[in-house]
């Protein structure tokens, strides 16, 4: 059941109310929080202090929206979904049912993320990416705009997805972990430390093969296995640290 204006002003006296906002009966809201114009909150939902429903954004039955917590224009916040403190949803974000955004988590405006999900605290979820139903997107990993991440995928902290890459279902990619732009179907990752002047180098296995990432050497990142053999074999000794760790990741994929 929907309130009238006047049971909205009388029950949330010291939270702004936009003109033609929809509340339904059991919602909760605290104060100073902003429901703006034509926006739409669902029976039982929770909106904390401080907290922005942008115009027109519809928030869920029995959704958890945080203190100081922002909904984007036309958002959508699914039944049961939480967004906690400090986070921010943008502009025609899907926040499917039972979906968790962490604190301080970004997700940028056009970006889906299915039932069940899991972003981390201070995650990035650029425009337009897409993350999988049940997937978990660990703290401080960026999923760069219009990557795609599959159910069930685990992004571990720290790892970065870049543009337009797409992550298989139930892959695990590894902490700290670079996947290159545009790569498809990658479906496995591991990473090794203390090599060149970043200390990190990244191997992952895609649908064009196994590609590594160099974090030290730009004009390498990106490069199937063979052209980055031949490459560093350009510059530097058959004994340099960064044939080791090519033997190695190329060893190590064939136990995976």
């Amino acid at each position: 059941m929907r309130l009238t204006e006047k049971e909205i002003k009388e029950k949330y006296p010291s939270a702004f109310i936009g003109a033609d906002a929809s509340i339904k009966a059991g919602a909760h809201i605290e104060a100073n929080a902003v429901i703006e114009a034509d926006a739409s909150i669902g029976a039982d939902a929770v909106i904390r202090a401080d907290a922005v429903i942008g115009v027109d954004a519809v928030i869920g039955a029995g959704a958890h929206i945080g203190v100081g917590a922002v909904i984007g224009v036309d958002a959508v916040i699914g039944a049961n979904a939480v967004i906690e403190a400090g986070a921010y949803i943008g502009a025609n974000a899907s926040i499917e049912e039972g979906a968790h955004i962490g604190v301080n988590a970004s997700i940028r405006a056009n970006a889906v993320i299915e039932a069940g999900a899991h972003i981390g605290a201070n995650a990035v979820i650029e425009a337009g990416a897409h993350i999988g139903a049940n997937a978990s997107i660990r703290a401080n990993a960026i999923i760069r705009s219009g990557a795609y991440i599959g159910a069930n995928a685990v992004i571990r902290a720290n790892a970065v997805i870049r543009l337009g890459a797409s992550i298989r279902a139930n892959a695990v990619i590894r902490l700290g972990a670079s996947i290159g732009a545009r790569r498809k179907e990658v479906d496995k990752s591991l990473v090794i430390l203390g090599i060149g002047n970043t200390k990190k180098l990244t191997a992952y296995r895609c649908s064009d093969g196994l590609i590594i990432n160099i974090g030290c050497q730009n004009e390498y990142r990106g490069y199937p296995y063979e052209k980055m053999k031949a490459e560093i074999s350009k510059k530097y000794d058959k004994d340099h640290a960064y044939f080791i760790a090519l033997k190695l990741i190329k060893n190590w994929y064939k136990n995976l």
